[in-house]
């Protein structure tokens, strides 16, 4: 399995983050590749505390990634990755 990170893509509602990905309200956005396939996400909180609860969103088709953009700075305020 491979993980490649495009970089912070934004933040939603909140000021002065700096781009880190581990703000709250900044997403992180990269590829990770399983199996031959390469599949594309979002991100928020302390990506490196491997010792945070993950909440994992799933989207449905035709939706995307998007559609959790407003939900996941407040996970990643509460102490999940």
């Amino acid at each position: 399995m491979t993980v490649g990170t495009e970089g912070t893509v934004g933040t939603v509602g909140t000021e002065g983050t700096g781009g880190r990905a581990g703000a709250a309200g900044a997403l992180a956005q990269g590829t990770i590749e399983a199996n031959g396939l390469t599949f594309g996400y979002l991100a928020a909180g302390d990506l490196a505390d491997t010792g945070a609860p993950l909440a994992l969103c799933l989207h449905g088709f035709p939706d995307s990634a998007w559609s959790w953009r407003h939900l996941l700075p407040t996970l990643a305020a509460e102490g999940y990755r």
